[in-house]
């Protein structure tokens, strides 16, 4: 990634915090856009700590500077100048064309509304996903929400399709439950009543074994599944390693790293591992999303496969009126549902697989805080200001959770050149 200095048209270094006194609505909606882009990244695990954001030119000429009352790069330039913007500069992983990334240097408003939500999630199992998602409160004294997931609670009426997607890689179903801490998911309720989870225990291993055995038919790994082995012992036994962890971190490195002739010796160039290495190179659906990562058709094929076999899942809850929460190979059913859903649950997995085991987390019972189950829920009051500390920011920025009226458009520019939105209290044009 090059440094500002190295971008053409834009100053060699940032300076501190300046008034820009030309600047004008447009350029406060665009650093609070900006900020709110940061904002909304930060929900993902392990994305780069820098926290900038990209942003195509032509949204920004498009919606925030247009031509021809605004010089867009001149803009960009005077908030660079002013010290509230850092540019840098990268290449896109996909095409290898030159793309900017944006980033807000200083605490300020947040506002939802500015995003444009995705094109909404048209599949039944998938809408009614998102109607279970309003059921959602979360129980007294529990620990302190994180931003992200209080956002998600205020906002959720009129912001749902900015807090669930459907991931193009391989179709799994990312909502607020997906990255919430583990300490906190105990707490969560549907309908104000307790809950409890139930999951696939070495969920990706069974997949595995299913497809290699439709692949090349008998194999050991497959073999070791069915017969009811812990995998990872079974793994290091036949590698000689020193505990079931490592073993774990190796199955890792067959399945999803780079085709690797040395991790093939060391389990003896079984059938199944020659046939991961083989499969790594193949030419398949994903490669119009990754093109330079073949090695992650390991990866598309567990997780498109974990997909069809929890849609099974979903949809039988979904016709038993069983509301749920879903982690990918888990679902967060109310207690109260819990031996119906896990019936239905086995009911899928007896088709899918020869041996498997799940996991039943009886959520409130594990909470060390004296929660009790049939606890009333926090009230959910209305929204109001709050203060957030979104990485790599240092002083709080106020939120902004004031939704439009009704009647009014989400922002547009007049023919005027001005920015109208519904934020109350922003100036005019300087």
């Amino acid at each position: 990634m090059l440094s500002t200095s190295q971008t053409p048209a834009l100053p060699a270094q940032i300076v501190g915090p300046q008034r820009v006194d030309s600047m004008c609505i447009n350029h406060e909606a665009f650093i609070i856009y900006v900020r709110t882009k940061q904002f909304m990244k930060k929900r993902f695990r392990g994305i780069d700590e820098e926290g900038a954001v990209h942003i195509p030119m032509v949204e920004i000429a498009s919606r925030f500077f247009p031509y021809p009352k605004f010089n867009c790069r001149k803009e960009l330039r005077k908030l660079v100048e002013g010290g509230l913007l850092r540019i840098t500069e990268s290449k896109s992983p996909e095409t290898g064309h030159k793309k900017f990334q944006y980033e807000a240097l200083q605490p300020g408003k947040v506002d939802l509304y500015l995003i444009k939500p995705r094109p909404g999630n048209s599949d039944p199992e998938t809408q009614q996903m998102i109607e279970y998602l309003k059921q959602v409160t979360v129980a007294q004294g529990a620990p302190e929400l994180p931003i992200y997931f209080q956002s998600f609670l205020d906002f959720r009426d009129d912001c749902m399709n900015l807090f669930v997607s459907v991931d193009e890689f391989a179709g799994r179903i990312h909502t607020p439950i997906s990255n919430l801490q583990s300490q906190i998911r105990p707490c969560l309720l549907i309908d104000e009543e307790p809950t409890a989870g139930i999951d696939v225990a070495t969920m990706q291993p069974l997949l595995l074994g299913k497809i290699l055995k439709q692949e090349i038919g008998t194999n050991d790994f497959t073999c070791w599944l069915e017969s009811g082995e812990d995998i990872y012992i079974m793994l290091q036994q036949k590698a000689g390693l020193l505990t079931r962890d490592e073993a774990k971190d190796y199955f890792f490195k067959i399945t999803f790293g780079w085709p690797n002739n040395k991790l093939a010796e060391m389990f003896g160039n079984s059938n199944w591992i020659e046939w991961i290495n083989e499969y790594k190179n193949r030419d398949e659906p994903l490669k119009t999303i990754h093109k330079e990562k073949t090695h992650n058709n390991v990866a598309w094929l567990l997780q498109t496969t974990e997909v069809n076999v929890m849609r099974k899942v979903w949809r039988k809850l979904i016709h038993a009126r069983i509301p749920f929460l879903t982690v990918h190979d888990e679902v967060i059913i109310k207690q109260s549902d819990r031996h119906e859903a896990e019936m239905l649950f086995r009911s899928v997995l007896d088709q899918e697989f020869t041996f498997y085991k799940l996991n039943i987390k009886q959520a409130i019972s594990d909470i060390q805080n004296g929660v009790l189950a049939g606890m009333p829920s926090k009230p959910e009051p209305a929204p109001q200001p709050f203060l957030i500390q979104p990485e790599p920011i240092t002083t709080p920025i106020l939120f902004m959770p004031l939704p439009p009226p009704p009647d009014l458009k989400h922002d547009y520019i007049a023919a005027d050149g001005i920015l109208y939105t519904h934020w109350p209290g922003l100036p005019n044009l300087c």
